[in-house]
């Protein structure tokens, strides 16, 4: 139930603050995942 809250707050963080890149992000068959370095900058911020 407070999962979205506290993700999506997080999310917005570190796209505003301009934390999280173009560079964090690999794009595979219409899909766009985060890379090694993107995955440990989110999950530091979390």
């Amino acid at each position: 139930m407070f999962k979205p809250i506290i993700v999506d707050r997080v999310i917005f963080s570190l796209i505003n603050n301009r934390i999280i890149k173009d560079e964090h992000f690999v794009e595979e068959l219409n899909y766009c995942y985060l890379n090694e370095q993107g995955r440990l900058t989110f999950l530091s911020e979390y």
